[in-house]
């Protein structure tokens, strides 16, 4: 069974209303810790319905591909229809049965949008204040919490588990891991440098990948948040 419909694979590879929105009256960004996923959505109103919608960040297949179908769900609806949007309609417009572990992915578009339309309506929000771009919250992350020798072994473990359910699950996870051993014995001052230069975005989906194969377990969750930590190594998206 693939594990991505063909909606969320055309929307990942293909998002729409990808980008920054000139005069945007909510511009509002949210985060999955877990997963490392960070999307930022830009509306246009206009009497209290939304004209135009953006969104730009870094996420994975899921929250990608919820953001791209949002953005078209959103325009010329009513703002008081967007606030009673949910999580099924999220995920019937991503048209694939996600696991437990993915939800957040899924959610998260739809938790921006609502927040952002909160904070606009209570004047809580300014629409002009600095945010730090993608790649600066990227290095945070990567200076709170560098790539070591634990995830190296965790990612061999995963792949020796992996290989119990599907060959192809296990050869990239293992590949990985060998790929990393060397960068991650550097010291740390040379260690993201040195990930940078090997990690792809296919290596982090193949460990969420891997982590939903696991179903609901600690070692799926250790290695959610390993995809987390991994996607912080990689370069920003156009527009991020």
């Amino acid at each position: 069974m693939p594990l991505y419909s063909h909606t969320i694979l055309d929307h990942y590879r293909r998002p729409r209303n990808y980008g920054a929105l000139v005069g945007a009256d909510v511009v509002h960004e949210g985060a999955n810790p877990l997963c490392g996923d960070r999307i930022r959505f830009e509306l246009r109103l206009q009497d209290d319905v939304v004209s135009e919608a953006r969104f730009r960040g870094d996420a994975c297949a899921i929250s990608t591909a919820a953001a791209s179908l949002l953005t078209e769900r959103l325009r010329g609806m009513a703002v008081p229809d967007v606030e009673r949007l949910g999580e099924g309609d999220v995920l019937a417009m991503l048209d694939a049965e996600i696991a437990p572990a993915r939800l957040a992915c899924a959610r998260l578009p739809l938790r921006v949008v609502h927040d952002g339309l909160r904070a606009h309506r209570e004047g809580t929000h300014d629409v002009d204040a600095p945010r730090p771009p993608i790649e600066q919250t990227r290095r945070a992350v990567m200076a709170a919490e560098p790539l070591d020798r634990e995830d190296v072994e965790l990612l061999r473990a995963a792949g020796a588990r992996a290989g119990q359910l599907s060959p192809a699950d296990a050869a990239p996870i293992t590949a990985l891991a060998d790929r990393l051993a060397g960068p991650a014995a550097l010291p740390a001052a040379e260690r993201g440098t040195a990930v940078q230069r090997v990690v792809t975005r296919a290596d982090v989906e193949a460990v969420r990948a891997a982590a939903e194969r696991l179903g609901e377990s600690r070692e799926a969750e250790r290695l959610q948040a390993l995809a987390g930590k991994l996607a912080a190594y990689l370069p920003p998206k156009n527009g991020g």
